[in-house]
């Protein structure tokens, strides 16, 4: 990621915060959990493919995640069911018992959502190792519904919203109010260097 300059997915962003926790001295686990996909109105068919960390500190948990591109919380979530507001939103953590794990995190994105949402559920009973993050990436990349398989995807936040692009789009969030381009290859090349730095 630093020497190519390359972007990264949850188990990669949040697995190297996590080493980079452990090695500062905090108490911390791996989780895996299961995204909400909104669009087909069900649970993620790839499974238990997220991973977030999970921090102890004074006593208390909290959820930790730097690789939920657009919907991240910006600040640790409390698993006391406390909202949290970032300038990305508000979130909290429900306890909650279902076949995707025994917490969900919930989330209204600004100038998004009016309503709260699920965005993924996930099990803290079950640790989480270097074999499981393996196998997480091997769904991402094989898997035949992974969105993530199919085409390029970078997300970046900006003062005042973020920015998504794919092969064939700019998508521009800001105070609210998307506008979408469509692009093509070149275009793409020279967006991902100017904007994105890539």
């Amino acid at each position: 990621m630093l020497l190519k300059n390359e972007g990264g997915l949850c188990y990669d962003l949040n697995t190297i915060l996590y080493y980079f926790l452990i090695e500062n001295g905090f108490n911390v686990s791996l989780v895996q959990g299961v995204v909400y996909n909104h669009i087909a109105n069900q649970w993620s068919s790839t499974g238990r493919t997220h991973v977030a960390i999970v921090i102890t500190h004074n006593e208390y948990r909290y959820l930790i995640d730097t690789g939920f591109g657009g919907n991240l919380p910006l600040k640790s979530v409390p698993f006391s069911g406390e909202i949290v507001t970032s300038q990305n939103g508000e979130f909290r953590i429900e306890q909650t018992n279902t076949e995707h794990g025994n917490y969900i995190l919930h989330m209204k994105l600004k100038h998004k959502d009016r309503d709260w949402k699920m965005g993924y559920a996930f099990d803290t009973r079950k640790s989480v190792d270097e074999s499981d993050l393996n196998e997480v990436q091997k769904i991402i990349i094989e898997h035949p519904e992974s969105s993530f398989n199919k085409k390029p995807l970078i997300t970046r936040f900006t003062d005042r919203g973020n920015l998504i692009l794919t092969d064939t789009s700019l998508t521009e969030w800001t105070d609210g109010k998307m506008v979408k381009k469509d692009i093509d290859p070149e275009q793409f090349k020279l967006i991902a260097k100017e904007q994105f730095g890539i």
